[in-house]
């Protein structure tokens, strides 16, 4: 659960932007491990959401359990098959339903061991082959000590994802990840920071695979790696900048002469955070290039992302988001695209439980090989809104509604879906 804040005190509220992030599905799918896209939403430091776990009421000793119980749904797509173009469109009711246990055992003072075990069943309501069970299931070791941040975990999941923006129905992704990251302070607001992750990621069909992604969705399939390294300067307790490198790879199991490739990056960050104003950005220049010897076409161009939040007034935010990414794509003739995405939304708050939100955006899928001619270019615009409520601190309810449209200059890639979402998450983990 997401804390969003307001001025004198923490407000409680999903902001508008997260329903965009929600109907863009944005996070699966970019063209490497990159680390230039940020949350669309205030996020809580690692370390301060440890301390507010240790208050857990549910213990076993010095273990703390965190149990927690997640219903995502009812749903409603109008276009749960992605369809394009002409063909007829299929609408359906889905849910999921994810229930499991967190634990967090002490390991010392300044040490933890954090497991976690969430399976969840996916429903379908009349299509009824879609039907799947999932789950998350992982380990993350954290380390805060004096001079010394560590962060070190494993994940293994099999989830229900959109596997990119081009691409509006839902896929199983099987997820095998693992990450370290350290940083040091040396003294004084400079501190340097390094780290490395590495992906295994396989798509598959929930249920009878719809037209658009039949036989060609496996072509996704790939393993991905990524270190980087920077130096971080402490302007103040809440306000910090940032340089780094970083450089990737990815290799794909179906098409590797068509797609191996990776990138380096120069990337800058900027971080604020204070009641009243939020701002958290990273970007910079990155270069793509073919690897193993592939086809894949090069690019040199800005990536990254950012997100602003700023209380107009005592209860209404505003929430200004952008986005620019390397997406990979399902097209033969085209490995990948880069999807440019603005918007920006107010959330009205009602107290510290209610809120109300509304949210519009607009953007680009560029592809860069031209086909007969013709370079393919999707407009993207999308609009939608919703309501939050808190009902106790440790449960939440959301109902969100989103219309994207896709309008190409080849009209068999036009298509539009509306979909409808609710929410509740029930978190046991407060003192």
């Amino acid at each position: 659960m997401k804390l969003s804040f307001g001025h004198r005190r923490r407000r409680q509220g999903r902001s508008a932007l997260s329903a965009l992030a929600l109907a863009l599905a944005t996070v699966p799918g970019l063209a490497q491990l990159t680390n230039d896209q940020v949350p669309i939403e205030r996020t809580v430091p690692v370390q301060q959401q440890i301390e507010s776990e240790m208050q857990s009421r549910f213990r076993l000793g010095e273990v703390r359990l965190l149990p927690q119980l997640a219903l995502v749904g009812p749903t409603y797509d109008n276009n749960v098959l992605s369809a394009e173009g002409d063909q007829p469109k299929t609408s359906d009711w889905s849910f999921t339903v994810s229930a499991g246990l967190g634990v967090l055992i002490p390991l010392g003072r300044k040490m933890y061991l954090k497991g976690t075990l969430f399976p969840e069943y996916i429903y379908y309501n009349r299509l009824s082959d879609r039907r799947q069970w999932g789950g998350t299931y992982g380990g993350t070791l954290y380390g805060f000590f004096n001079r010394l941040s560590v962060e070190a975990d494993y994940t293994d999941s099999r989830t229900p994802q959109y596997p990119n923006t081009e691409i509006q129905t839902q896929v199983l992704a099987d997820t095998q990840s693992g990450s370290v990251k350290l940083e040091i302070d040396l003294g004084g607001p400079w501190s340097v920071y390094a780290d490395g992750e590495y992906q295994q990621i396989a798509y598959r069909p929930l249920g009878a695979p719809p037209p658009i992604i039949a036989g060609i969705l496996s072509g996704l399939d790939r393993n991905e790696g990524a270190v980087r390294g920077g130096l971080r300067y402490k302007v103040t307790s809440y306000f910090s900048i940032g340089v780094g490198a970083e450089e990737t790879r990815t290799r794909f199991d179906q098409d590797p002469q068509q797609a191996n490739n990776g990138s380096t990056a120069v990337i800058a960050t900027v971080h604020y955070d204070r009641p009243r104003l939020f701002v958290n950005f990273s970007g910079g220049y990155r270069n793509g290039r073919p690897n193993d010897g592939s086809n894949f076409p090069a690019y040199d161009t800005f990536t990254g992302s950012g997100y602003v939040s700023y209380e107009l007034f005592r209860n209404l935010d505003l929430n200004i988001y952008g986005n620019r990414a390397v997406y990979y794509s399902l097209s033969p003739f085209n490995p990948y695209y880069l999807g440019s995405i603005g918007g920006g939304g107010l959330t009205l708050h009602f107290g510290k439980r209610v809120s109300i939100n509304g949210f519009g955006g607009y953007g680009t899928n560029t592809y860069p090989v031209p086909v007969d001619g013709v370079q393919r270019v999707d407009n993207v615009t999308l609009y939608g809104g919703g309501l939050n409520v808190y009902i106790i601190k440790s449960i939440s309810l959301t109902a969100q509604a989103s219309n994207v449209k896709y309008n190409s200059n080849i009209n068999l890639f036009d298509r539009t879906v509306f979909r409808f979402t609710s929410g509740l998450v029930i978190g046991l983990i407060s003192p």
